[in-house]
């Protein structure tokens, strides 16, 4: 396989978060801040995080597209309201946009998307709020060719929509479009059902098996692709 992907592939598309930039576990600093937040509530708080994880989880299935932010603020409001707790949305605002802004990237990332921008058109695909999306590369230093978010097309990987217009932006036939992420759903099956190429980015390690190419690190990459396209 890394013969086939040397030889064929003449555009790149990255996912972000968990990809390139470290976001960690953003629901369990959730859960921790309703912990805090509402520390003087005599119920269950586990029971609260648990309706707002679901809620969350209905909505993102749903037909109707909402901002990242948007579907989270939805979720914790119902979890109030369902145990009759004080909604805080603008402290809940700020610890939102500090979860997904403050994160570093993995050691080397940038390097390695420099590296890649002068032998491939590399383009950023990912599901991700504008606002906090640009703010996070800025302050990361990163720099890519294209940038193409969910906010943007008004819908989520693995929409097919989102990675026909990745190779639309590409100029690039899309058996010659590679897909690095970490997510299997949204990343690797998504581009590979519509016929990219893709390797997995399994930095957590997961057991899971998969036949996709899959590499711990987006740092490996170059190794496979160390030779200038044609």
């Amino acid at each position: 396989m890394k013969t086939d992907i040397l030889s064929s592939i003449k555009a790149i598309a990255v996912d972000y978060y968990g990809t390139l930039v470290d976001v960690g576990q953003p629901f369990t600093e959730i859960q921790k801040w309703f912990a805090n937040t509402y520390v003087t509530f005599s119920g269950n708080i586990n029971g609260m995080y648990m309706a707002f994880f679901k809620e969350h989880a209905k909505l993102q299935c749903g037909k109707e597209f909402f901002l990242g932010q948007t579907l989270l603020m939805k979720s914790y409001k119902k979890s109030c309201d369902k145990y009759s707790l004080p909604f805080f949305p603008e402290a809940f605002q700020r610890l939102v946009i500090k979860l997904f802004t403050q994160p570093s990237a993995f050691f080397g990332a940038q390097q390695i998307i420099k590296n890649l921008r002068k032998y491939y058109p590399v383009l950023l695909l990912t599901n991700a709020d504008n606002q906090i999306l640009y703010e996070s590369i800025k302050m990361q230093g990163f720099e890519f060719d294209f940038i193409l978010s969910s906010e943007d097309l008004q819908c989520n990987k693995p929409d097919v929509k989102v990675f026909q217009r990745a190779c639309e932006l590409l100029n690039t036939p899309v058996e010659n479009v590679l897909m690095i992420g970490d997510s299997l759903t949204e990343d690797i099956h998504g581009a590979t059902s519509y016929g990219m190429q893709a390797i997995w980015i399994n930095s957590k390690q997961s057991p899971e098996t998969d036949s996709v190419l899959q590499l711990t690190s987006v740092c490996e990459i170059e190794s496979m692709l160390c030779m200038p396209h044609v």
